[in-house]
This record gives structure tokens, sequence and C-alpha cells, in this order.
């Protein structure tokens, strides 16, 4: 995907991004989800990013617990109903639309642990952004991510990646620390979590 194609589709979702803000809503009303949500935050340690945060479920509870936490998403209506949140409860939390800006605050920083979930399907060059956020990880640090296998009937804007996830990132130097369950080849397990060396 060239420049101007990734310039326009940064566009649709800032422009639709109040459509995402009810569908994930729902979405996270779900027991499944609840349950799953409630599992990613023990994941969450030290200073916490949500990539593609969305509506910032996690990450105001992870400020709630008291971790210092970034918020990086497209500007538009879910980023402003994140802000809004994040107000009423009084929690700090640093707003990011620009990923030049998040590069820079993630060097001078880094981050010990990266979420990054329900966005990377929607994204064209997956192994660019996987690569994008290892650069953000500090040593030792965690990144948990999932990658959705595709475009479905009930998810026709899902993108379909062939990328070995596992391989790509062994070859950078992370480390997959999923457990058995998690790796069994025939569960549909799109959920990863890797550590930075």
């Amino acid at each position: 995907m060239d420049e101007a194609d990734s310039k326009r589709l940064a566009e649709w979702y800032r422009q639709n991004s109040e459509l995402y803000l009810f569908a994930i809503s729902g979405y996270n009303l779900e027991y499944k989800r609840i349950r799953s949500n409630s599992n990613v935050l023990k994941l969450g340690g030290g200073r916490c990013l949500d990539y593609g945060a969305g509506n910032g479920e996690i990450l105001l509870e992870l400020a709630h617990r008291g971790h210092p936490v970034s918020y990086y998403d497209v500007e538009g209506e879910t980023m402003r109903f994140a802000r809004w949140r994040a107000k009423q409860r009084n929690l700090p939390v640093e707003f990011f639309d620009s990923k030049d800006e998040l590069r820079a605050d993630g060097k001078s920083k880094g981050y010990d642990t990266i979420f990054s979930l329900d966005v990377l399907e929607h994204l064209p060059n997956l192994p660019e952004e996987l690569n994008y956020l290892a650069s953000l990880l500090n040593p030792g640090g965690r990144m948990v991510f999932d990658v959705p296998a595709g475009a479905t009937k009930s998810h026709p804007m899902h993108l379909n990646h062939n990328l070995d996830v596992v391989e790509h990132l062994t070859a950078k130097g992370l480390t997959d620390e999923r457990n058995l369950w998690q790796r069994l080849p025939w569960r549909k397990e799109e959920k990863y979590i890797f550590r930075a060396g």
C-alpha cells in the first residue's frame, strides 16, 4: 500500500470513529470479551502504551491501577471520548495521534508493555507495524496483541495478512511468551505475547 492509500485509510477511520465507538462499546460488554480483557490487564506492567486504543477501556483501567499510560489512535470521536473519560476520572494519560511524536516519546522513555488489540488486522503493512511497536519496547518489555486470521463474512474490514508472526518477531530477537495451551496448533489462537530481549 502506498503512502496515499495509508492516508486515505487513516482518514476513513477518522471520519467513522463514531461508528467504532458504538460497535466497540457493545462488543466489550460480551462476557467472553470481559473475561479476555481481565486476563489482558494482568499482563500490564510499568509504562504502558495502547496502540489503536479506541475508547481507551484497557488503558484507563491501567492508569487507574497506577501505571503511566499512553494512548495512540487516529484523531476522532473515540479519542475525544477517551480524553473525556480520562478527565472525568482525573487519570493522567498521554494522548498521541502521530507516529512520529509517539516514536520520539518512546525513544526518550520507552514502554514496558505495549497493547494492540483489535487493531493490526485493519492495517495494511503488518510487518512494518510489528517492527515499529517492537522498536518502542524497553529491554525486557512485553508486547501483547492480536492478529485475526483475516476477512470473514462478519468482519469484511479485516485484512488478510500472510505473515508468520512468530517467525517474524523471533527473527527480530523477541521471545514468544504464550503458554503451551495458547500455542496448540489446532486452537484458533489470535493473541500473541512477546518479550524483548
